[in-house]
């Protein structure tokens, strides 16, 4: 294998045959000064009889700089480094002094003057087709052969070495001028490839230093016997999957281990303009060639519902370049069917990069957090609650890292509260207006439940913390969803929510509450295009998902008969689906647990029922829910009212706090007279019936309370 190419030792080459193209140039175009006739001010302005006579008698094809002995085009020195650079781009001799003589307008602005008059032009300060050819060609057949140089799908403006421009009024290929691109000029003459800015949607990556990234377990592997064929020509391989960064670090590892840099090509982050793509593309196999590297390509923004092996017109011309490209091609997540067919003698090989299991993760974790302080436990932790990509692993470390320096700059450790935040952070989902965000502040201490229910909801959380070990490492992935699905089913007010809240605080993560009012639709199928919105949303948010209330939606599917029976079924079944596909965790609450579908409850992992608190309940959550800075009376009995009202939790809290309020209207303390009147008012929102013995001495209705009654 021949030597790369060096910035440095192009450039060289570039100057010396720029130097000798200019002696060349200006010796041949000496001859043209003596032709010129008449007045030199109008010169340009006007033809003359004189030179129109000339033109009448010049031979079809031959130049004005020929002499009666015809000779050919300077021949380019021996120069090794400038033949490799042609044979890079399979340019011949002639299409190389092409490129030099538009090349030399960017060394001296002499040659702006010097084509002016050459040209006869004083508005055309660069070389066009025509003085080019006048230039490099003696006859006529050699003009013909080297029109085909000029030709969109030939090197030069293919690789988008030049590029042509059209003169006004002059429509005539020979009558463009031509201009070397300008980061091409830069790197040519300055002797480095390191020219900014970069191509759109074009950039480097680079392959890693020592072991390389953490890929998935086998790929690895995979990724070398694929490479043991030494980057052969015509090699195009399609790497799969979701996981944008796992992708971008497979093709840095393919570079790695072939010994070649590595540039990305975003297409998606090209505006949908006429030729963006062209543009971009040739850019990027350009700039590949210098390096002589290799060229990965992301995908395009592509309608889901594009025809099958359908590729567009526009890529099929942007993708044309790629068909000369001398060195593998790295498909980065496209649909397979969107891949241009490659020719008989290019072969397409496919590799699926699935995404990180719970060891990579903890793998990255350890290598995005490297000589950092970190809280023991923490990272296997986060590992296991968070279903991270690498990109979002790499920025939640940040995160974290900028957050325990924020707390403490002189011995920053991270913790994991911080590890955890800055992981619901970059997973964050975006559920609009289908769910509310509720931020979890309630623990355990906030919450009353018989022994063996706050049994069921700690069991709940252990599934979710231990199905890393239990399902990867153990091998139980087989046998069990990774997703966690329980009911919490019981009366209004027992906790429920709360309970949802618990769970996300316990487990540090989001919990989204699903609006049924905007997922619930009369309109058939319209239900099941919302709960696809959600899940989808909710892919990668690693957020808990409560469905409140859910009996509208959960129902007892019925027997068919009619379409709208047919639909509700579906609907019903469509969720089944969905839950069991969700890797996160489902909550649904219920009133009434026979409203249920009972299908749809044999699916569930869990079904915790949510009892009406009994006495020593009750008088537990008055007590917790009273704060302890609310002025209460001495004489106030919590357990007298735990013993003579029979509330839920929720009820008992709307009581506390309207009981507040009272007080403070009468600008005092909370005393009995004002807990036994929201009592009241909370019976006969309830609808219950007011039985004013058991309240007894309390204000009748309308009148207001009194200091001291």
């Amino acid at each position: 294998m021949s030597a790369r190419l060096s910035p440095a030792s192009l450039a060289q080459a570039v100057l010396t045959q720029l130097r000798r193209l200019d002696s060349a140039v200006c010796e041949r175009a000496k001859g043209l000064q003596a032709l010129r006739g008449g007045d030199a001010e109008y010169r340009g302005i006007f033809v003359s009889d004189e030179e129109f006579s000339a033109l009448l008698k010049r031979p079809l094809g031959l130049s004005p700089l020929d002499g009666p002995q015809p000779h050919g085009p300077p021949l380019p020195s021996e120069d090794g480094t400038w033949a490799q650079f042609l044979a890079q781009f399979r340019l011949t001799p002639l299409e190389g002094e092409i490129l030099l003589l538009a090349l030399l307008a960017e060394v001296d602005l002499k040659y702006e003057r010097m084509c002016a008059y050459l040209q006869d032009d004083v508005t055309c300060r660069h070389p066009t087709v025509d003085l080019a050819l006048n230039l490099l060609c003696t006859n006529l057949a050699e003009r013909l052969q080297a029109r085909r140089f000029f030709s969109p799908d030939a090197p030069l403006l293919g690789y988008r070495l030049l590029s042509l421009r059209a003169r006004e009024g002059h429509e005539a290929l020979i009558a463009h001028t031509i201009h070397v691109e300008p980061r091409l000029a830069s790197q040519l003459l300055e002797g480095t490839w390191e020219v900014s800015p970069w191509p759109p949607g074009l950039e480097p990556l680079f392959a890693p230093q020592g072991e390389g990234p953490a890929l998935p377990k086998g790929f690895t592997e995979r990724l070398r016997r694929l490479a043991q064929a030494d980057h052969p020509s015509g090699l195009w391989v399609h790497l799969a999957g979701q996981d944008r960064w796992l992708l971008e670090q497979s093709a840095a590892e393919l570079g790695r281990i072939w010994a070649r840099p590595c540039l990305l090509l975003r297409l998606d982050d090209l505006e949908p303009l006429p030729g963006a793509w062209d543009d971009a593309v040739s850019a990027a196999v350009r700039e590949a060639l210098l390096r002589e590297s290799l060229l990965a390509l992301s995908p395009p923004k592509v309608a889901e519902d594009s025809p099958v092996n359908a590729v567009s017109p526009q890529m099929l011309s942007a993708f044309d370049v790629l068909a000369g490209f001398p060195y593998p091609v790295l498909w980065l997540g496209w649909q397979e069917k969107n891949i241009p067919l490659p020719s008989p003698d290019h072969r397409l090989m496919h590799l699926e990069c699935p995404a990180l299991d719970y060891a990579e993760r903890y793998a990255l974790w350890q290598g995005a957090t490297s000589g950092q302080a970190v809280e023991e436990g923490a990272l296997l932790a986060i590992a296991g609650r968070f279903r991270l990509s690498g990109a979002q692993i790499m920025r939640a470390a940040r995160l974290a890292r900028d957050a325990a320096w924020q707390r403490d700059p002189a011995s920053p450790q991270m913790r994991f509260a911080d590890l955890a935040g800055a992981a619901r952070t970059v997973s964050a989902g975006h559920l609009g207006s289908l769910a509310r965000r509720i931020e979890p502040r309630r623990t355990w201490e906030d919450l009353v439940l018989p022994p063996d229910r706050l049994a069921q909801l700690r069991e709940m959380c252990d599934q979710f913390i231990y199905s890393p070990l239990v399902l990867d490492t153990w091998g139980f992935s087989k046998h069990a969803s990774r997703g966690l699905s329980a009911l919490f089913a019981g009366p209004s007010g027992t906790g429920k929510t709360m309970a949802a809240e618990v769970v996300a605080h316990e487990l540090a993560l989001d919990l989204y509450q699903i609006d049924l009012s905007g997922v619930v639709s009369k309109y058939i199928g319209e239900t099941e295009k919302n709960l696809e919105r959600i899940f989808e949303m909710a892919r990668d948010s690693n957020a808990i998902l409560l469905f409140d209330e859910a009996d509208a939606l959960f129902g007892k599917r019925s027997e068919t008969r009619d379409a709208h029976d047919r639909y509700a079924n579906i609907e019903v079944s469509y969720l089944l689906q969905k839950i069991e596909e969700y890797d996160g965790i489902v909550i649904l609450t219920s009133n009434l647990r026979q409203n249920l579908d009972e299908a749809f409850l044999r699916r569930l992992q869990f079904s915790i029922e949510f009892p009406m608190p009994d006495e020593a309940a009750r008088l537990a959550i008055w007590q917790r829910l009273l704060p302890q800075t609310a002025p209460l009376h001495p004489t106030v009995d919590l357990a007298d009212m735990a013993r003579r009202f029979k509330f839920s939790g929720g009820s008992i809290r709307n009581v506390l706090v309207n009981a507040a309020f009272l007080a403070a209207h009468d600008g005092q303390v909370i005393r009995t007279e004002h807990l036994l009147w929201a009592a009241r008012r909370e019976f006969q929102k309830l609808g219950r019936l007011v039985d004013e013995s058991q309240f007894g001495l309390v204000a009748p209705p309308g009148t207001p309370i009194r200091k001291g009654n």
